[in-house]
């Protein structure tokens, strides 16, 4: 998906989920294509509240893998993850997704992961040069509350 077919993507998972837009936070691969870093991924990989996340914990099937937190495997092309609300966030293009410090923070643990698949940790290690870029040149900074 590129930046146009993940937002597309993010909107319809919006009606699908019946929730607001600020209760459904992009990370991983979706949110380095919003925030251009990456051209394309192959999914969306979402953070919602914790409550919500048991609710769908009951109706879809839980992932557990050593090192990351437990997934929902919600459709085809979407993970849902259980959201931190300590997690920087920002709004970029109609779409909530972790910032690119928070991201930073991510795929710095995940590059650090024993059981990482092969192929992974070197595009990790490709987006955390390219995150670190991004971050030093910001001039601002927030945490938004949502």
């Amino acid at each position: 998906m590129d930046k146009a077919e993940v937002i597309g993507r993010y909107q319809k998972l919006l009606e699908e989920l019946d929730e607001p837009a600020e209760r459904v936070i992009l990370c991983g691969g979706s949110a380095l294509v919003v925030l251009g870093i990456r051209e394309t991924t192959s999914d969306l990989d979402v953070d919602i509240d914790p409550k919500l996340f048991k609710f769908y914990a009951t109706k879809f099937p839980v992932k557990k893998e050593p090192n990351v937190n437990d997934l929902i495997e919600f459709a085809p092309d979407v993970d849902i993850h259980e959201f931190d609300p300590d997690t920087g966030i920002v709004f970029v293009n109609g779409v909530w997704s972790y910032s690119p410090s928070a991201m930073l923070i991510q795929k710095r643990h995940l590059a650090r992961m024993p059981n990482r698949k092969p192929g992974k940790r070197e595009q990790d290690l490709i987006d955390i040069q390219q995150l670190e870029l991004l971050v030093k040149g910001q001039r601002l900074t927030a945490r938004v509350l949502a």
